[in-house]
């Protein structure tokens, strides 16, 4: 790989957080991050990997973490600052089998389109735009292996494309209360897990799906490469739910108990029936999922919504 080669695919791993930052009183270091990213010469400084050159990507950003959650410090100075929020991906999650373009919420790959409040014909009072979730705990990376349908710290992992594994009601399932099943290792990178890194556009970085309902489990692809794919579920530490924002900038808090259509209990062959092949790489119209799911979509056309 050339350094031009090498400096898109970073300048692609900067997610929609970095452009924010002279919002959130960080001007002097968005216009740092934006030389480092666009040097005269040499390599550019990336959003996610440890070490060098992603110094500027390590700064702790208030804004980004929400108070009570516990686990927004880095295991160590050279990894990337941690952040607790995540944009609407929609309400399918991004999987292997080729629709990780499908993204029927606020934020997608900028080589696929923009999004502006023109394009949310579901109306901006209907559809998220931010919410909280859990970063994942540190202590993940010292654990060990055990394999598909496995759980810790609130992120699980199982295969996404094995035809019937792939439900999110076995994401679900891998969780009961707040204890797993089994322990497991994604990687050894902890900016790769949920919240890892404020700078990135991955999902784990900043995003979420309305697949499962509000304090679910967040589930990853593989253990490898837990980053490019999943189920991110919105989640916090308040008791019953999290705070989300809507499109029109107000801020709901969501129960838990929010209707999900049958997601919670759809087998894979249930979902195949009502969406197609899953997850169905064209898939169009309103969302499945329920309520939760119609405030993922941006133009589904739903007519459920959270109500007053």
């Amino acid at each position: 790989m050339t350094t031009e080669e090498a400096n898109l695919w970073r300048q692609s791993l900067v997610g929609p957080f970095t452009p924010l930052l002279p919002f959130v009183e960080q001007q002097q270091l968005y216009a740092e991050i934006k030389v480092g990213l666009f040097p005269t010469s040499g390599g550019c400084i990336s959003p996610q990997d440890t070490g060098t050159p992603n110094t500027l990507f390590r700064n702790k950003i208030a804004t980004l973490l929400c108070p009570s959650d516990p686990n927004t410090k880095p295991p160590a100075d050279t990894y990337p600052g941690r952040g607790t929020y995540g944009f609407n991906f929609g309400d399918f999650y991004p999987n292997e089998n080729g629709n990780i373009d499908l993204k029927r919420g606020v934020l997608k790959p900028g080589n696929f389109g923009k999004i502006g409040l023109e394009s949310i014909s579901d109306g901006t009072s209907n559809t998220a735009l931010l919410a909280e979730r859990r970063c994942t705990k540190i202590t993940i990376s010292a654990t060990a292996i055990s394999g598909t349908g496995s759980f810790m710290e609130d992120l699980g992992y199982f295969n996404l494309n094995a035809t019937g594994t792939s439900a999110p009601s076995n994401c679900l399932n891998l969780q009961t209360g707040t204890t797993g099943i089994s322990a497991f290792c994604v990687s050894d990178n902890s900016s790769r897990f949920v919240g890892g890194a404020w700078g990135g556009s991955r999902i784990n970085h900043c995003g979420f799906v309305t697949t499962l309902p509000p304090n679910a489990l967040s589930c990853a692809y593989s253990q490898t490469q837990p980053d490019t794919r999943g189920i991110i579920s919105a989640a916090s530490y308040h008791a019953g739910g999290c705070q989300v924002a809507l499109a029109d900038a107000s801020v709901r808090f969501v129960s838990e108990a929010i209707d999900c259509g049958g997601i919670r209990t759809m087998t894979y062959a249930d979902i195949e029936t009502a969406c197609g092949q899953y997850p169905a790489q064209k898939y169009g119209g309103a969302s499945p999922w329920g309520v939760w799911g119609a405030v993922g979509t941006i133009a589904g056309g739903e007519t459920q919504t959270l109500g007053p």
